[in-house]
């Protein structure tokens, strides 16, 4: 396992507490206009606002007994993380630390299929957690943990950074409402999934001013920077 230490192109591997403490981003200073511009290496600089913003939509998903389903996929959220406040007084001040962590359950939205495929695969998910029929529950989580994985893409497909969600369990299902007065509504499914932790991949990019058109922009350097929750 590789730990990601917050600075680019460096890598700490065994024991994570070995990065270098307290490290600020720095952006090397250039002569580009407005935000400071970055060395790209052997062909000069690249402005910051030649760097594209990830778009919302630019996603797809993948996970466990759902995968057959994944292009019916309407949202999901990405990890939201809480730390709890521990306060320690200190003679005339106090001290703060970081306390047990709370993670936010990701919502995923579906739309519903007219083959009743994405119905069929939550129904599937749930009985596993639990038995409808008879109202028996599965002896253990390993019956019915799933593994979940959300990519960020590029406009090529290229993924940018994923984010993998590991043990998840289905908590909430909510089929909709089926609505007469509703000329244009999409019947859908929202899932309300909870997860033990999670950790992110990202690959190192080199921006290089000419690019064939082949190739992706992570120009075959590609390295796994984890932080895992």
């Amino acid at each position: 396992m590789a730990w990601y230490n917050g600075k680019d192109t460096t890598l700490v591997t065994g024991n994570p507490t070995a990065a270098d403490a307290f490290a600020d981003s720095v952006a090397d200073g250039g002569d580009g206009f407005g935000s400071p511009a970055f060395n790209t290496g052997g062909d000069g600089k690249h402005n910051a606002e030649d760097v594209e913003a990830k778009l919302l939509h630019r996603f797809r998903l993948k996970f466990g007994v759902f995968r057959a389903v994944g292009h019916h996929v309407k949202t999901v959220t990405k990890p939201n993380i809480t730390f709890a406040e521990v306060e320690v007084p200190k003679l005339n001040s106090k001290v703060y630390f970081a306390g047990r962590k709370t993670q936010d359950q990701a919502t995923v939205e579906l739309d519903d299929s007219l083959d009743g495929a994405v119905s069929r695969a939550t129904q599937t998910q749930l009985q596993k957690q639990a038995n409808f029929d008879n109202n028996f529950h599965a002896k253990s989580g390993a019956a019915y943990f799933f593994n979940m994985t959300a990519e960020e893409l590029a406009g090529d497909g290229t993924a940018l950074m994923a984010w993998y969600y590991h043990k998840c369990v289905v908590m909430t299902c909510d089929y909709g409402t089926l609505d007469y007065s509703d000329d244009a509504g999409l019947s859908s499914v929202s899932l309300g999934i909870r997860y033990s932790n999670f950790t992110t991949w990202m690959p190192d990019f080199t921006y290089g001013v000419a690019v064939d058109d082949s190739t992706d922009n992570s120009n075959a350097t590609t390295s796994n920077h984890f932080a895992q929750a």
